[in-house]
This record gives C-alpha cells, sequence and structure tokens, in this order.
C-alpha cells in the first residue's frame, strides 16, 4: 500500500487523468485538455532503499472536473483521481473511497505532505501558476517556459507541442528525500 500511495504521489504531481470516455483532441472546448503518456518516478531516501515506478497515464482535464488514471505498464488501472468544483475523490480498486474538498487537501490527507494538483494544471499547459509562486524562470527563444522553481520543486518543461509541453520533469528535494517525476506525453493523432 505505502509503494502505491508513492506511485500515486508521484503521477498526481505530473499528470490528472482519466480513462472513462477518451475525448479526442477535435471534441474539446476552450480551456480543455486531455493527455496521455508514460511516467516514472524515482523516490530516494536516505534511511531507506530507492523506489522506482513507472506507468502509463491518462489526464483529462475538462469543463465538468478533472480526472486522472494511474495505471501500471500493462494497462490495469490501479488508482484514479476525480476533481469536481465541491469534492476531490482517490479511487483504489478493493479499497475504500478517500475524499476532500481540493485535490492539494485530498493528498495531504493520504500523504501528510503538499503536493501541488493545482499548480500541475498550469504546469502541463506550460505556464507558471498563481496557486505556487515560480521563481528562477527561464525560457527559450520562442518565449515558451524551460524551467522554474516553485515550492520545493525545481520544473523542466520541454518538447512544446500546440497544447504544451510534451516532456515534464520535476523533482522536489527535502532533507531526507528526493523525489523525481518525469512524463512523456504521447504524440496526437
Amino acid at each position: 500500500m505505502l509503494m502505491l500511495r508513492h506511485w500515486v504521489l508521484g503521477v498526481c504531481v505530473l499528470v490528472l487523468s482519466g480513462c472513462a470516455s477518451v475525448y479526442t483532441p477535435q471534441s474539446l472546448q476552450p480551456g480543455e485538455m486531455v493527455r496521455s503518456g508514460r511516467f516514472s518516478m524515482l523516490v530516494q531516501d536516505h534511511q531507506k532503499p530507492d523506489e522506482f515506478l513507472q506507468g502509463r497515464f491518462y489526464w483529462q482535464d475538462l469543463q465538468q472536473g478533472l480526472t486522472l488514471d494511474l495505471n501500471s505498464p500493462v494497462g490495469v488501472t490501479l488508482a484514479r483521481i476525480e476533481v469536481q468544483p465541491q469534492q476531490s475523490v482517490l479511487l483504489i480498486p478493493g479499497e475504500t473511497p478517500i475524499s476532500a474538498a481540493t485535490a492539494d487537501e485530498l493528498l495531504i490527507n493520504i500523504f501528510s505532505e503538499p503536493v501541488p494538483i493545482q499548480a500541475l494544471r498550469d504546469w502541463f499547459q506550460g505556464r507558471v501558476s498563481t496557486s505556487l509562486q515560480a521563481f528562477q524562470v527561464k525560457r527559450d527563444s520562442d518565449q515558451r517556459i524551460t524551467s522554474f522553481r516553485a515550492g520545493q520543486w525545481l520544473v523542466s518543461l520541454s518538447r512544446y507541442d500546440e497544447q504544451g509541453p510534451t516532456f515534464l520533469s520535476m523533482t522536489q528535494k527535502m532533507t531526507q528525500r528526493e523525489v523525481t517525476l518525469k512524463l512523456i506525453v504521447d504524440a496526437q493523432p
């Protein structure tokens, strides 16, 4: 269960996705985003063996809410986070759902530490967030953001397409622990 929680934490920091009905880019409304791809997470703790997780994600950020499905490398859904305006819920097959008022509160309740889910919605579109102040912002020659610091996170964004970066790398360094998350977005059809 602890490994699954670390896995959920890592993927949540990377993306919010869903595998209900697949939205095609042609049917998206302004401000909506659907992304899928692969992720990896490395947790290095000075007092424990390293943990490495990888899998697939599906991020569906639509007007009615945000959904994140976390899948094993072979496609088995391991967890889902559903974010609505009034409530956020973590669903793990075979376990009681866990809910909170916001996604950030939900993950604080689960992991006892802040996870910037609201900021991720902006980062995933190549923007800094108003919910977590960014500093040391660097841009490429096209003025797209390439890296910045926000809270304890060092964030790198690259390989942009029409929707935003297709490669995100985030590292959080704490006194005894370092978490590195990487996301590679699938090419759009």
